[in-house]
């Protein structure tokens, strides 16, 4: 049996609120009985995240993986694993207000996030002392910023793709994972980019850091606090703001490369 399912055999009651209960939901029928899943926990800690994200990428792409259990990933009920699974997954972990870290997570002692801030955004450093795939964290902003957009950079990328979700009171949730399950490339630069508008600086924090690798491992990173001197990143009025090299440094004619304008990446070819 998969480590987070219950099984109740033909001719016995099913415990009291557990089909109400939002955690666990009635999958398949079998002798009579029937089995209870947390919808799109695959890897069996009892709470969906980017372990299974990751983990339903590879089974999607025909990968054999190790105590997989597809009745969990199958959360439309349609009785075969796609993208529309994976994507429910990610509406999962992106719209819990109450979002629990796995039990079973390790805690990394050579990985770190920091939050850095750039002209034009505030960047999401990653020192990884180890190969990661996908990320998800809780990013709080101070009272009265707002975040318009997270990007991804280039540099760090392969084919992965980035959502955040607004949950109130200044938290944002983000979720980061590659469609082939490819490894972040570089190190101890920034791997997203913030775009934040408001009129005032404050305490930035960065919690339930999570991340996973290639063996589906979760991985959590320490918490991060951060202050910034003021939030003026996104040019409301529309209008061209100055150009910032990615080092940081001012420049009024930029030449071939990438520069940051108005929050967002901007390629001079």
């Amino acid at each position: 049996w998969h480590p987070c399912e219950i099984f109740v055999p033909a001719g016995l009651r099913v415990g009291f609120g557990l089909e109400k209960d939002a955690i666990y939901k009635k999958t398949f029928e079998w002798g009579g009985g029937y089995f209870f899943h947390v919808p799109g926990d695959v890897s069996g800690d009892r709470v969906t995240n980017i372990v299974d994200v990751s983990m339903t990428v590879s089974s999607v792409l025909g990968c054999d993986i190790e105590n997989f259990h597809p009745y969990a990933a199958d959360i439309n009920g349609d009785d075969v694993t796609t993208i529309l699974d994976i994507t429910s997954m990610v509406n999962i972990i992106l719209n819990e207000d109450s979002h629990e870290m796995p039990a079973n997570a390790r805690r990394a002692t050579n990985s770190k996030v920091q939050v850095r801030e750039n002209p034009g955004d505030l960047a999401i450093l990653l020192d990884n002392g180890e190969p990661f795939t996908a990320c998800e964290m809780t990013v709080t902003l101070p009272e009265g910023a707002r975040l318009m957009d997270v990007v991804i950079d280039a540099g760090r990328a392969v084919d992965h793709q980035v959502e955040f979700n607004d949950l109130g009171e200044g938290r944002y949730r983000i979720i980061l994972y590659s469609s082939s399950n490819a490894e972040l490339t570089d190190n101890r630069t920034p791997f997203l980019h913030l775009q934040v508008e408001g009129d005032k600086g404050g305490a930035v924090k960065l919690s339930d850091v999570l991340f996973t690798n290639d063996k589906y491992e979760s991985i959590l990173l320490p918490e991060v606090s951060g202050t910034t001197t003021g939030i003026g990143y996104v040019n409301a009025d529309g209008k061209e703001g100055p150009s910032y090299s990615i080092q940081g440094i001012k420049t009024t004619t930029p030449k071939r490369g990438v520069y940051i304008q108005n929050g967002k990446k901007v390629v001079v070819k």
